[in-house]
């Protein structure tokens, strides 16, 4: 041996190895915000020793998964179990269905609302969806109750609206579920008002809408609230958002496709969609918005039918659309695929046709 380490560069038959880059170090764990060149990318907490790796790449809203069992990743407000509650049968109901949203089929029994109501708005933080005012047998009421998606059984009273309201809507971020809009039995009303949603109590004020109205849709991006359409004695066409975690009144967005009411929202973390409803005859237009940028909806596609009074939850990649009225109360589900624009395909039935639903969805365990 002659003691020299040949590097092997000139030889066809040597082995040259490029350097590995290692992980990414920090002092704290990676943000949402810590926005990685691809899934896989890691970095090291060097005061905890975690090691963090990227398993969702979406600016500002990616996940990293620690190996000590931390989860770093925006609030969420959907999820894989999608519900609707309540509606309208021959009288006001308070069955809640349920759905895993990726695997069409036949919705199944969840439980029952605390109160027998429909025409109201419905949000979660993912673990828990409130379902909020609506009409009941007496009139309008402020009751909120609410469910823990992952685990079927009734709902539990969580607090009252400010006011007794029917045909409101809501937003959430994950944090805070933000009610919108309705009619308290004698006038529209501009109302805006929120809960925590992880903690049960009465809602307290946020600021109001643009003007007040009645049967609106709504969806979040879980920054912006935006809520669409409705009724103010005459059908609307116009959208408004919030910023969910800043108090303040409502701001223009842009318009709809044609005005209309009693439609249904959902969306992903980047589009929302605006399906069927009352133009003055039923439809089954779908809209579609970019959540973060003001500016008027564009045709997406159109539902299996024609239909309105319906309702519509997301699990971040379909949504889902169902009940409402056709020439009578339907069962009907369908869904579509949020990123890609073209018709809904059918997923299945609710237990019951019936209309006035409320909808939303979080994770199953």
């Amino acid at each position: 041996m002659s003691g020299i380490v040949a590097d092997n560069l000139e030889r066809s038959s040597g082995l040259v190895k490029a350097a590995s880059v290692g992980p990414t170090t920090s002092s704290s764990n990676p943000g949402t915000d810590e926005n990685p060149s691809a899934v896989g990318d890691r970095i090291v907490n060097t005061t905890s020793g975690e090691v963090f790796v990227a398993t969702d790449v979406t600016t500002d809203a990616n996940v990293w998964k620690g190996q000590l069992g931390t989860t770093v990743q925006l609030p969420q407000y959907f999820g894989e179990r999608g519900f609707w509650a309540g509606g309208y049968v021959s009288a006001y109901s308070n069955v809640i269905d349920y759905v895993a949203i990726s695997s069409a089929g036949n919705a199944s029994d969840f439980g029952n609302l605390d109160v027998a109501r429909g025409v109201m708005g419905a949000c979660s933080n993912a673990t828990r969806a409130i379902v909020a005012g609506g009409q009941e047998a007496g009139g309008a009421g402020n009751v909120m109750d609410y469910i823990t998606i992952s685990t079927t059984g009734n709902a539990t009273d969580f607090g009252n609206l400010l006011g007794n309201k029917n045909g409101t809507e809501s937003v959430s971020n994950g944090t805070y579920a933000v009610t919108g809009g309705g009619h308290d039995d004698s006038n529209y009303v501009d109302i805006l008002e929120y809960v925590t949603i992880a903690t049960t109590g009465n809602g307290t004020d946020f600021g109001d809408l643009t003007s007040a109205r009645n049967q609106t849709e709504a969806c979040s991006n879980g920054t912006r609230g935006l809520f669409a359409g409705g009724d103010t004695g005459s059908k609307i066409d116009i959208i408004e958002y919030i910023t969910i975690s800043s108090l303040g009144n409502s701001a223009d967005f842009g318009d709809l496709t044609a005005a209309r009411d009693f439609a249904a929202g959902c969306s992903d973390r980047t589009i929302g969609l605006f399906g069927c409803g009352n133009t003055g005859s039923k439809t089954d237009a779908i809209d579609r918005v970019v959540i973060a940028s003001t500016g008027n909806a564009t045709d997406f596609g159109d539902g299996t039918e024609s239909r309105a009074s319906l309702d519509a939850c997301a699990n971040g990649t379909r949504g889902c659309f169902g009940g409402g009225i056709v020439s009578s109360n339907t069962d009907t589900i369908d869904f579509v695929v949020i990123t890609s624009a073209g018709n809904a395909s059918d997923f299945g039935n609710l237990t019951e046709a019936r209309r006035n639903v409320a909808s939303a969805s979080g994770d199953a365990s």
